[in-house]
């Protein structure tokens, strides 16, 4: 009885093993098919496309690291640099490019153009695309705004902007400052490395004859009052 079992369980294995490398067989045949269509289509073995994908794979890791370590230098390269200040000479670059009148000359040709008087206020200014400086003059009770080229020094425009009382106490004017306007703008460009002038004005402000001052840098602008008598810098205020 024993003899038989053991015939039997022989028979089941041996069914067993050939079951096995049958399979074993077609799978390695089907892999073979597979890997021929493969370098049918593709002119390639599968050991070489193998190695062409591990190529592909290590250029383009590469290719991201080297993306993720120029973001990383950009932007600490941004927060570390700080804000370029324009140098004395850059300042004067700047200047000199945009208006080539001068105060002063504007000044004259205001007051020459209404016939005297005194200057209250100038400013740089755009009239129809035109750089000009606007110039305030109070005249025989009268103020005038007088538009005066940057540039060519023509007078663009004149109109009165009112009355004030000629008896009231003496309205500070430009003439009265032994400061020069010239020396107060430049002045105000060094108290903060200013770029330009963007407007001036003469003006009491607590008992001081005083100039008033804006002034560029960049993209910033600074509110600057600078004693019209000493020189002497008051205020230095970001406009927000």
């Amino acid at each position: 009885m024993k003899g038989k079992i053991k015939t039997f369980l022989l028979c089941v294995l041996a069914i067993f093993l050939f079951g096995t490398a049958v399979y074993a067989e077609e799978q390695a045949q089907g892999q073979q098919e597979q890997a021929q269509e493969t370098t049918e289509a593709t002119g390639m073995s599968m050991e070489e496309m193998q190695k062409t994908i591990a190529q592909l794979t290590a250029t383009v890791q590469s290719l991201l690291q080297q993306i993720a370590a120029h973001s990383q230098q950009t932007a600490t390269q941004a927060t570390a640099q700080p804000r370029p200040v324009a140098t004395p000479r850059e300042r004067q670059q700047v200047t000199a490019s945009v208006p080539q009148l001068t105060f002063e000359r504007a000044m004259q040709i205001a007051l020459a153009e209404v016939g005297g008087g005194t200057v209250k206020d100038i400013e740089i200014d755009r009239l129809q695309g035109v750089q000009v400086y606007e110039v305030e003059v109070r005249f025989g009770g009268i103020e005038y705004d007088v538009y005066v080229n940057a540039d060519t020094g023509v007078v663009e425009r004149l109109k009165e902007d009112g009355r004030y009382n000629i008896n009231a106490t003496t309205a500070p004017c430009l003439t009265q400052a032994t400061v020069a306007f010239a020396r107060a703008s430049q002045i105000a460009l060094d108290e903060v490395g200013g770029d330009s002038i963007k407007d001036i004005e003469l003006e009491h402000k607590r008992g001081n004859l005083t100039f008033e001052v804006e002034v560029r840098v960049g993209y910033d602008e600074y509110d600057i009052d600078i004693c019209a008598t000493t020189g002497e810098v008051l205020r230095v205020k970001l406009d927000d």
